[in-house]
């Protein structure tokens, strides 16, 4: 992966490695939550309205929500960063976005 990859305006480019660093995030988390409160995410979670599929001791829709999430937040980041970004190198006006 190289920076222009993370930095490009292409959904296609930069949904990927939202993904892929809110679930480290959020696996770094749930983790922390587990060595912290051990045995609270089967206390608090409905585990059995869940498919029963888990991987490292989590439940694996949690690692798809957190993928699904970092790939929609990172378009939306992207959007705010890009029109904050325009604005200064437009004077205070927005510039037009081109296409790929």
């Amino acid at each position: 992966m190289t920076g222009g990859s993370i930095c490009s305006t292409n959904p296609a480019v930069i949904k990927p490695p939202g993904a892929v660093l809110f679930v480290a995030y959020y696996t770094v988390f749930l983790v922390g939550v587990e060595w912290t409160a051990p045995g609270y995410i089967k206390r608090v979670w409905n585990l059995d309205a869940l498919s029963g599929v888990s991987a490292f001791g989590l439940p694996i829709e949690q690692f798809l929500f957190a993928a699904a999430f970092g790939a929609y937040w990172s378009g939306v980041y992207d959007h705010f960063m890009w029109q904050r970004s325009a604005r200064r190198h437009a004077g205070g006006r927005p510039m037009p976005r081109s296409l790929p």
